[in-house]
Formats: C-alpha cells, structure tokens, sequence
C-alpha cells in the first residue's frame, strides 16, 4: 500500500435484541437470509464450502462461497465483485461476520468487508450494508 492510502474496507456494526443462536439462523439459512438480505438465494445452509447466489432485482446475481464457519460466532464468505460472475471467474471480496452475546441478552453484530478494487465500488458497498443491516435490525429488533 502506498504511504498515505487508505484500506479499501467496510466495517459496521449493529446491536439486535434477539439472541446469538437466532442471528446466527439469520445470516446462515437460506430461508432466514432471504427474508432481509437477497431477495432470493439459490443455496444451502452456509457452511464451509457451500456455494450458491445470491440475487436482488436491482442489482443482479452474485456469486458466494463461505470459507469458514464457526457457529455461532463468525463466519467469512467471498462473493464476486461482479454481478453474473462466477465466484472463480474474476475478483471477490470477502465478508467476515462476528457475533457476540451482550450482557443484556441481545446480539452485537460485526461485518468486516475487504478487498475492494476501487473506491466506487467500496461506497456502492457501504451505503448496501447500511441499508442491508437496517433490514436485519427491522427482523430481529434492534
């Protein structure tokens, strides 16, 4: 990296009211996830080395492949910086999630995206997550 760049990354986190294992359910099964982040996915239950795609009207059909997954704490997929691309076919970024139990019951949520190429497609993904999050706070309570 060059002195004085900045890492192409986004980082954001929420607090929900529901507990771990219900977040956890929400961002690795298909039928949860699809209720606040896609608007379908063609999958299975994420864990590693699960492929599928995840699609939105708006935006098109990216691909995913999770690398790890340690329930219910964290979790890493990469998905395809392109919409209709193969997850081999061309650059990804990579998603790590983490989830911690608040003392008060509920779930502080962690996402740590990086790997951007450029700057335009870091903010398109910035402003996604904000929207994206709020959806998954609007479903757990938040």
């Amino acid at each position: 990296m060059k002195p004085g760049s900045r890492t192409l990354e986004v980082t954001k986190q929420i607090d929900v009211e529901a507990p771990i294992d219900h977040v956890w359910a929400a961002i690795t099964q298909p039928s949860e996830l699809a209720r606040w982040f896609p608007e379908a996915i063609e999958s299975g239950p994420l864990a590693p080395g699960t492929r599928g795609w995840l699609t939105w009207k708006a935006y098109g059909r990216f691909a995913f492949a999770v690398e790890s997954a340690e329930a219910p704490r964290h979790l890493v997929w990469r998905w395809s910086h392109e919409a209709g691309r193969e997850i081999d076919a061309g650059p990804t970024t990579r998603v790590e999630w983490t989830l911690e139990t608040r003392p008060d019951g509920g779930t502080r949520v962690t996402v740590r995206e990086t790997g951007f190429l450029t700057e335009k497609h870091l903010g398109e993904n910035t402003e996604g997550w904000d929207h994206e999050l709020g959806e998954l706070v609007a479903l757990l309570g938040g």
